[in-house]
């Protein structure tokens, strides 16, 4: 489960990933045809890892949804989602705030692949690491 220094650390998507319909899915950037789905709740996780909020800001942007009475287990729920998002490469975790490349900030099929195909040779992207520039 993520430690209690890992709450205050910031979390950010290292792969590439797509909106289909009410599921999000992790994208192969070298076949972008091929795509894995994720569960909802590592989706929606996902969706939100955009460098600029840490997990403990996370389980309380949750939280409020339930408008004060969250489900029992949400905490350790949303800190199993990021440990296992961290454990497969998707998320990053980071000390400081991490400005995503264009690449990792928009959905793929908002991209223009062309730019973001060069900008990721650019910064000798691996999916499953933030790029040195970043």
């Amino acid at each position: 489960m993520t430690s209690e220094a890992d709450r205050s650390k910031f979390f950010a998507r290292t792969m590439v990933y797509a909106r289909r319909d009410q599921e999000v899915v992790l994208v192969d950037m070298h076949d972008a045809s091929s795509t894995m789905p994720l569960e909802p709740w590592l989706g929606k996780v996902l969706l939100l890892a955009d460098g600029s909020h840490t997990v403990r800001e996370l389980v309380a942007y949750i939280s409020a949804y339930y408008k004060g009475n969250p489900p029992p287990n949400l905490e350790e729920t949303l800190h199993s989602v990021v440990d296992r998002l961290h454990d497969s490469g998707a998320i990053a975790l980071s000390d400081t705030p991490v400005k995503l490349p264009y690449y990792l900030a928009l959905p793929a099929g908002e991209q223009d692949p062309k730019k973001a195909r060069e900008m990721m040779l650019a910064d000798g992207f691996q999916q499953g690491t933030l790029p040195e520039t970043v």
